[in-house]
């Protein structure tokens, strides 16, 4: 039987990514951690990566409900990358979040894309508002 390497479970899960429907009222991103989860080989050096539970089925199948993302607030975000959109504001107060696929940015909005059923959201530039993207298998593994 090979022996396994004990692994540092140091990437906080900061909570659940749900990919609604319009693109509102999707997640919260919690200031608390909700559980650890092993870091991948491909992040050893990252700073400030955090992981998010997959909610809801507006990306399948890209992202099933209880995937494991992995996200980066640092890498630079390219069409098509998936992307942790947060608005500091929602109707009841609260700062919401969504995934969602990165289209286009433009001086006022950023342009995204669901996948089930598939449709682009607008989603109108603000103060507060954060852009992160969703690490791919490539990144996590280092390739």
């Amino acid at each position: 039987t090979p022996v396994r390497e004990i692994v540092s479970r140091d990437v906080p899960v900061m909570g659940t990514a749900a990919g609604s429907m319009s693109g509102k009222g999707a997640f919260q991103i919690t200031p608390d951690v909700v559980d650890w989860v092993p870091r991948p080989p491909g992040l050893i050096s990252s700073r400030d990566i955090y992981a998010l539970y997959v909610e809801g089925v507006s990306m399948e199948p890209r992202f099933n409900a209880g995937d494991l993302i992995f996200v980066s607030p640092h890498k630079p975000i390219r069409v098509n990358d998936s992307i942790i959109i947060q608005e500091p504001n929602s109707n009841n107060g609260v700062p919401q979040a969504c995934i969602k696929l990165f289209l286009r940015k433009s001086e006022t909005s950023f342009f995204t894309r669901q996948i089930n059923p598939d449709c682009n959201i607008e989603f109108i530039r603000q103060p507060g508002m954060t852009i992160h993207k969703v690490l791919t298998t490539n990144e996590l593994f280092g390739i």
